[in-house]
């Protein structure tokens, strides 16, 4: 049988102390291998070591005991202190693994109890619907035992019949409503297979039965709809920036739509943007002969790129010479107070309005040139949108859509 590590070890050792030599020579490598690693400072002092090291050397540092009276150093103390410390945090840790443990136990047993819960209630559901069912056909059975009791019954029936059918044929379009929820509870028509039955004998047709939506439903679904189309346009709202915050409605998961503006913002930017368009749309639909054309937006046309802008003036009064004066949105560099800067004084850029002055052909000059950068501008916001959409259409499931802004 192979002997252990520690077992050869003692054989050594006992062979050692035979030769008397031998030992001697081991003592020797042993004090000049210790003092080697003491030299290279790989072996502590005493006053240098941790607690915990020090608990693993109990013959070296454990001091005596202490006679009886005399009060522990100061030290001393302090080292208890720390040990207590330890000891305690430990403890501590200890106590809230065996909660934490517990706890998730008892979670455990809350779902196993939820689930026998769910089960026992699902069973008592079925077990009562069956038994009103069993209570139905026990009447019917009764019912058809007896032929006196048959017979007054297939009366009232026939009586109840006729006379609903006669109601419901007379009646205006509110009773005829009362009158089928009254009548055909689906679900429990459809519990005892009576329903298309009971639609033939009550003169009442399923197309009838099934609730349709009144008009003014349906206009509230086009408002709806219509605001909806409104608020989620890339240039009035933004999606939320981050993958994980998304809102889940009637099982639908959906990324946060945030505003850009008020909804007062929303309603003078609709009328400022409906007021300055339709007038401005009219100037380029003058100059172009097809304002979704690519090639007459861009003025590149040979049919419409030298048509003017209409003017209300003729020829002479344009080039007349006269002195007009109109207002324009310029870029203007101006000085602040600030007193966040060591100077008290920042340099901003704001947008201003003021007044300029020139001759009246120079301001057709330049309303004609600025129509054509609109033109340009307008036929490429709407290419994107339509192309945008068209992707949004068309999009795959393995496919991915980024649309990346930098502004």
């Amino acid at each position: 049988m192979a002997l252990t590590s520690g077992e050869r070890s003692a054989l050594w050792r006992k062979r050692q102390r035979e030769t008397e030599t031998k030992h001697e020579e081991y003592k020797r490598k042993e004090r000049e291998r210790y003092k080697k690693r003491k030299a290279l400072e790989q072996l502590k002092p005493i006053k240098y070591l941790t607690e915990r090291e020090k608990r693993q050397k109990p013959s070296i540092c454990t001091p005596p005991n202490s006679p009886e009276g005399l009060q522990p150093i100061p030290q001393q103390q302090q080292q208890q202190q720390q040990c207590n410390k330890v000891r305690g945090r430990r403890k501590k840790n200890l106590n809230r693994s065996r909660a934490y443990r517990a706890q998730f136990r008892l979670k455990i047993e809350r779902n196993k109890e939820r689930r026998l819960k769910n089960k026992y209630k699902t069973s008592n559901y079925r077990l009562i619907r069956s038994q009103k069912k069993d209570d139905v056909e026990e009447t019917v059975k009764n019912i058809m035992s007896s032929q006196k009791t048959m017979k007054s019954t297939l009366t009232l029936y026939c009586l109840l019949v006729n006379n609903l059918r006669t109601k419901y044929a007379s009646s205006n379009r509110k009773t005829k409503q009362i009158m089928k929820s009254l009548v055909f509870r689906e679900s429990m028509l459809r519990k005892y297979k009576v329903k298309s039955y009971t639609g033939k004998a009550t003169g009442i047709s399923m197309r009838e039965i099934r609730t349709r939506e009144s008009n003014f439903r349906l206009k509230q679904l086009a408002i709806r709809r219509t605001i909806e189309s409104f608020f989620t346009k890339d240039d009035n709202s933004r999606f939320k920036a981050g993958k994980k915050s998304t809102r889940t409605k009637r099982k639908r998961k959906m990324q946060p739509i945030c505003t850009l503006e008020t909804v007062l913002g929303y309603s003078s930017k609709r009328k400022r943007s409906t007021n300055v368009s339709l007038d401005l749309r009219k100037l380029i639909k003058d100059i172009t002969c097809n304002d979704r054309q690519k090639s007459c937006m861009y003025r590149t046309c040979d049919r419409c790129k030298d048509n003017k802008i209409k003017t209300c003036t003729d020829n002479a009064n344009i080039n007349s010479g006269k002195i007009v004066t109109w207002k324009v949105w310029k870029s203007r560099r101006i000085e602040r107070k600030d007193p966040k800067n060591d100077t008290g004084i920042s340099k901003t850029n704001i947008t201003v309005r003021e007044p300029e002055t020139g001759m009246i052909s120079t301001l057709v000059d330049e309303l004609q040139t600025d129509i054509e950068r609109l033109a340009r501008h307008e036929f490429n916001i709407a290419h994107q949108y339509i192309t945008l959409k068209k992707l949004k259409e068309t999009c795959k499931d393995d496919e991915l859509i980024m649309h990346v802004d930098f502004s």
